[in-house]
């Protein structure tokens, strides 16, 4: 069975939000145990990664909602229609970024604050999910 470049993307946009998911469930489970980080962190330490966990979710989602209306990204991909894929990779590696990023602060360091990040990646990979249609646009 041959795979498109969306079908791979598809496979991708899903095992991502699988995997963040079942990374959920298991560590939501067992949230009661201690944490060698969490008696030793400093709260300074959880409000700065909680802030930077914050902006990096704020920068990614608009560049990546954004990332194929950029000029230089149009620009690219109309003198070589082989570089939609390069661009559409990167895309989903930013939203994918955003769901890791929020889901490690969260558990390594407790904090409750950042269970919007993994929630808004999530739903902006359904904003950009890859369809023919939308390649077929750019190519």
């Amino acid at each position: 069975m041959q795979f498109t470049l969306t079908r791979k993307l598809q496979v991708l946009y899903i095992l991502t939000l699988l995997i963040a998911g079942t990374v959920m469930l298991y560590f939501e489970g067992f949230r009661d145990m201690p944490v060698a980080l969490e008696a030793s962190q400093p709260d300074s330490l959880q409000y700065g990664a909680e802030i930077a966990a914050d902006l990096f979710t704020i920068v990614f989602v608009y560049l990546s909602t954004r990332l194929m209306r950029m000029p230089r990204v149009q620009k690219s991909i109309a003198a070589s229609p082989s570089c939609y894929a390069q661009w559409a990779y990167l895309r989903w590696a930013m939203l994918a970024a955003i769901i890791f990023v929020g889901l490690a602060v969260r558990y390594v360091l407790h904090s409750p604050a950042t269970l919007g990040c993994p929630i808004i990646g999530a739903l902006a990979m359904c904003f950009v999910w890859p369809t023919e249609k939308r390649k077929e646009h750019f190519s």
